[in-house]
């Protein structure tokens, strides 16, 4: 399980589980899923732009269908009959959940160790990704971060048209 901020780099792993046990039983025995429900501190609500007035922004956690429920964790809704704003809101959550594959991509991109098996012990495998993810957070850091937001007035326009022809 990881946590990525908005620049790409990890700010919570959780390394050790076999792809084969399930999403929702890693979820439950990682121990970012124990803390989120009982102890884990995210930050307080801020300003994101400093020295204004505006309203402060919580912090939340985007996840799928395999998370329970909680008040910091943006979830899809789950239903094929949906009112347009829920439809809505489900497309820009799985927006945004893309960058979890755009962070894993960068990685792989830069240690392409991740495109094949691992063949030695498991628990060297751990020391090799937790090796990586310090790494990859140095690197993005020291190299910076550009973004070209995709998100423009056309697709909103073309969801809007979809929402009418329904």
């Amino acid at each position: 399980m990881e946590v990525f901020d908005a620049n790409y780099c990890f700010t919570i792993v959780d390394i050790g589980s076999y792809g084969c046990e399930g999403d929702t039983n890693i979820f439950n025995q990682s121990t970012f899923g124990k803390q989120l429900y009982n102890t884990l501190n995210l930050p307080s609500s801020t300003n994101l732009l400093k020295n204004t007035d505006g309203p402060a922004l919580t912090y939340v956690l985007i996840g799928d269908e395999v998370f329970g429920i909680h008040q910091r964790l943006f979830r899809p809704h789950s239903s094929r009959d949906l009112h347009y704003s829920k439809r809505i809101f489900n497309y820009k959550l799985c927006r945004a959940r893309r960058n979890v594959a755009y962070a894993f991509g960068i990685l792989c991109g830069k240690f392409e160790i991740f495109y094949e098996c691992i063949a030695v012990e498991p628990n060297f495998v751990i020391t090799i990704v937790q090796a990586a993810v310090v790494l990859h957070n140095y690197i993005r850091r020291r190299d910076g971060f550009e973004f070209e937001d995709t998100l423009n007035d056309d697709n909103m326009l073309a969801i809007e048209k979809l929402h009418l022809e329904v």
